[in-house]
């Protein structure tokens, strides 16, 4: 390993028939991932409408937003290593339709984000890595504000802000991509829809608008918090190899049920060897946990609780 250029050679870390086995597609298990995500979220809408109070609504919400988080993590992450399928052209048809069918509030398309995502692979936790500046300056930020800032994320409002912020877009419909005026526009007929007490538009708004913009936006900024820059690192930046500047968090149950759902918690695991689908990355940790260099720098957290209490106080809570 050279800790300058954060080069890793694999055969360090892996046996190589591991690593091939390791990165070895099966899209029926892929399928069945969706499949059992959609599932869920139809038979959380059915049960939360039969038997209806809002104790119930509010646990909907959460296991909806998590599903609707699994599948993003799969249609965007996954179709960006071409971890769909081998076939490009295939993969990135299933990935943008995937992506489409969640409205996700994306600031970029497909390709853009690609691009976005291979250069943060190549330039990891450098000055050229186009994560690296927001993530150093939230770190500076005071742990009052960081609480502030992670709690209203559960509000709802940010979501409405970006929302806000792609309609007004649409003015200028010859500078939009397709993504966001196809999500603005649907939003709109939503809208008009629960104005009109139109019944599926009220089911839309309930039971997928906002989940994504309460639990499902608050757990992607929480996993967006644990996957770089472990606070307490920054003082210390030479000390810890610029790739495991990165965490792997092993999932509570809770986690498991309603927060990363398909593979997102093993981070580091993922930069290691990013050509491994998700549904092998609990035995890519696992075989890692082998390496003696793995178990020197590795920063494992054992929940997002962990996770956040770190953010929160700024300082290192698991280290392993």
């Amino acid at each position: 390993m050279n800790t300058q250029t954060n080069i890793i050679t694999p055969n360090s870390f892996l046996e190589r028939d591991v690593l091939i086995k390791l990165s070895q597609l099966h899209p029926l298990t892929l399928v069945s991932s969706i499949l059992l995500d959609y599932g869920l979220i139809i038979l959380t809408v059915f049960l939360c409408e039969h038997f209806w109070n809002l104790a119930i609504y509010i646990f909907a919400v959460i296991v909806i937003a998590g599903r609707q988080f699994g599948i993003a993590s799969i249609g965007l992450h996954e179709g960006t290593h071409c971890l769909i399928s081998k076939n490009r052209r295939i993969n990135d048809l299933i990935a943008k339709s995937i992506c489409l069918s969640l409205y996700l509030p994306a600031s970029m398309g497909f390709d853009d984000y690609r691009d976005y995502h291979f250069k943060h692979h190549r330039h990891l936790n450098t000055e050229e890595d186009p994560e690296f500046n927001n993530r150093q300056n939230l770190s500076k930020m005071p742990q009052l504000r960081k609480a502030f800032k992670l709690a209203s994320m559960i509000t709802g409002v940010p979501f409405i802000l970006i929302l806000a912020h792609y309609i007004f877009k649409l003015k200028n419909w010859q500078q939009t991509t397709f993504n966001v005026s196809f999500i603005s526009i649907t939003f709109v007929m939503v809208l008009v829809g629960c104005y009109l007490n139109f019944y599926p538009a009220i089911i839309i708004a309930m039971y997928w608008f906002v989940p994504l913009a309460t639990w499902g936006l608050f757990v992607n900024n929480i996993r967006s918090l644990a996957e770089h820059y472990p606070e307490g690192e920054f003082e210390h930046r030479g000390e810890v190899p610029l790739v495991f500047q990165t965490r792997d968090v092993i999932n509570s149950w809770f986690d498991r049920l309603f927060v990363t759902t398909r593979g997102v918690n093993y981070h580091l695991s993922h930069h290691l060897f990013p050509q491994v689908p998700f549904y092998n990355l609990p035995q890519l940790q696992r075989e890692l946990t082998k390496s003696e260099v793995y178990r020197q720098y590795a920063h494992i957290n054992t929940s997002y609780h962990q996770v956040i209490w770190e953010h929160l106080i700024g300082k290192l809570v698991s280290l392993n």
